[in-house]
């Protein structure tokens, strides 16, 4: 262990010791609830996103951070395929006790290009950087160009962008390299590098449901639809997103008043923190379920950092367990359900992975959604076990619900022609400076660093190597792809993600071995135009682990 890491325990002891959490313990089983859902009108989904401080009740705290709409998280957005979305980011942020933003103005975000401070780290930027934002919608197959889904452009306070983003509809005839967006469970969130952290630590996050065919399966039309965003707010004893810069921690004092919300962060300069994990904004609320009824829970990961392995256990050594059967992955549907064995496949989430999962419960009692102890690789070891909320099986039995068998086929790039990228992208990290540093290819991010390029209309396969400690969520914007390898072992049944997690390298006879993973994908023939990929763990991300990606006409690089 380096010499850093023996100061930096110290000062995670000092603050964990020193702060409690008022009243916590008291506020288990608050009333489950959802956002509001904003819909299209004709096929236009109007909406106006302001984003700025709010004050939110949690876990009897009030807490003041960005929000969208002053909510957290904020409003779900329900499309379908062939819609567009009309978004008016409007960016009233202010630094909390300070002066007020200056008055709006709408600017012509599309014609923006990158801006100089994005070349730097999160730990040598101006405070201002925070008030800085975007939105990305995650997941959409969509273009990155002008004012629709692109992560170049920047809000600085007092300036409204007017995003318009089509989303793909059916083409006649079918064409595999324009399909039209999935149905199922994608998100919005800031992507403005060196403030997406802060900004989701702070609750910035909402739901994208494309509505399609995997809702009119018989099963899976008539189980009762629930979504559930899980989000990580990190906040200081004034109830703020903390100004410093977030430094990780090694260790944990066990000295919380609720256990799992040890901070595997501290600050430069410290000040006392907390994490609180909330489902849709309430802090371990309970979720009714009748006996024998199915329910569809859409699960979405939006903390910047924590990996949940999700559990859910009856509270009683002879209560029955729940069935829970998985039907779709980053929004995208498996070509048949699968039953969850939570010792053998449990559900793992990234930071920015959605599961759609049935639940079926048959006996009434109470139940604990918990997110399990994880090894991501942190200095300090495994992030600790966290109740999320309580299931509660009660009321009258419901007969005759059934759990879904064949769903949709998946898109099947086993016959296509692949075109291997000759060289692979390589992750490191050097968490033994202050502060951290990431790297891709052995480069942080820069806005005009020259892009990896992928010809539209193709399918290419990549190799990513993760030479790092830390496992590191793979997530590419525009196209979703297959992992058809890990580590030289051949996927028997490839599934699609837009969010992978690098598994870490190994120690092999007293050797490091890198992982290494290869992935197929499809470059959409109709979306042109420069994003990004990057690291999920979003202080990584802006730490400087994210690279660019151009999609290109064959000839045009």
């Amino acid at each position: 262990m380096s010499g850093r890491w023996p100061w930096l325990i110290a000062v995670a002891l000092l603050w964990q010791i020193g702060f409690a959490q008022p009243g916590a313990p008291a506020h288990a089983g608050a009333e489950f609830r959802e956002p509001p859902v904003i819909r299209p009108q004709g096929n236009v989904l109007n909406v106006s996103l302001n984003v700025a401080l709010g004050r939110n009740v949690i876990a009897g705290r009030t807490l003041e951070t960005a929000t969208y709409n002053g909510m957290i998280p904020g409003p779900t957005l329900r499309v379908r395929p062939g819609d567009r979305l009309a978004i008016a980011l409007i960016n009233n942020l202010s630094q909390p006790g300070g002066p007020p933003p200056p008055p709006q103005k709408v600017v012509n975000c599309g014609a923006q290009a990158a801006q100089p401070e994005a070349r730097g780290r999160a730990g040598h930027m101006d405070p201002g950087v925070s008030l800085l934002t975007n939105i990305h919608t995650h997941g959409l197959q969509v273009s990155p160009q002008g004012n629709a889904d692109n992560p170049y452009i920047t809000l600085t306070p007092g300036e409204t962008c007017d995003y318009s983003i089509p989303i793909p509809g059916a083409v006649v005839p079918p064409d595999p390299y324009r399909p039209p967006q999935p149905a199922g469970l994608f998100w919005y969130h800031p992507h403005r590098h060196m403030s997406t952290s802060k900004q989701s630590w702070a609750g910035l996050a909402g739901a994208i449901i494309v509505e399609g065919d995997l809702d009119r399966i018989p099963e899976v039309a008539e189980a009762k639809e629930r979504l559930l965003v899980l989000q990580e707010l990190w906040v200081d004893d004034k109830g703020h997103v903390p100004a410093g810069m977030p430094v990780p921690v090694a260790g944990s004092s066990g000295t919380q008043p609720v256990v799992g919300t040890e901070v595997p962060f501290t600050t430069n300069p410290a000040v006392p923190t907390n994490i609180y994990y909330t489902i849709n904004g309430v802090y371990q609320p309970t979720i009714p379920i009748q006996p024998g009824e199915t329910q569809r829970w859409r699960i979405l990961n939006a903390s910047p950092h924590r990996v949940y392995q999700l559990n859910l256990k009856p509270n009683g050594p002879r209560a029955m367990p729940a069935e829970m059967y998985q039907i779709a992955q980053d929004g995208i549907t498996l070509g048949e359900a699968v039953k969850i064995d939570q010792r053998k496949n449990p559900i793992v989430m990234a930071p920015g992975n959605r599961v759609e999962i049935i639940v079926r419960i048959a006996a009434t009692g109470t139940y604990t959604l918990a997110a399990m102890a994880y090894e991501q690789g942190h200095p300090g070891g495994a992030l600790p076990a966290v109740t999320l909320a309580t299931v509660a099986s009660g009321g009258p039995v419901i007969t005759g619900r059934r759990i879904p068998t064949t769903l949709i086929p998946a898109p099947d790039v086993s016959r296509d022609t692949i075109q291997p990228r000759a060289e692979p992208i390589v992750f490191s990290g050097n968490v033994l400076t202050a502060p951290v540093q990431f790297f891709i290819d052995n480069q942080m991010f820069a806005p005009d660093m020259k892009p990896i390029t992928g010809d539209v209309g193709t399918t290419a396969e990549w190799t990513l190597i993760n030479n790092d400690v830390f496992q590191h969520p793979f997530h590419i914007h525009v196209n979703p792809f297959q992992v058809v390898e890990i580590n030289g072992k051949k996927v028997e049944r490839p599934i699609w993600w837009d969010t992978f997690m690098l598994p870490p390298k190994t120690a092999v006879n007293g050797t490091d071995v890198p992982s290494r993973i290869k992935i197929r994908m499809r470059f959409r023939s109709d979306v042109t135009g420069k994003t990004v990929f990057h690291c999920h763990f979003l202080p990584h991300e802006d730490n400087g682990m994210m690279s660019v990606f151009e999609l290109v006409t064959s000839g045009t690089r």
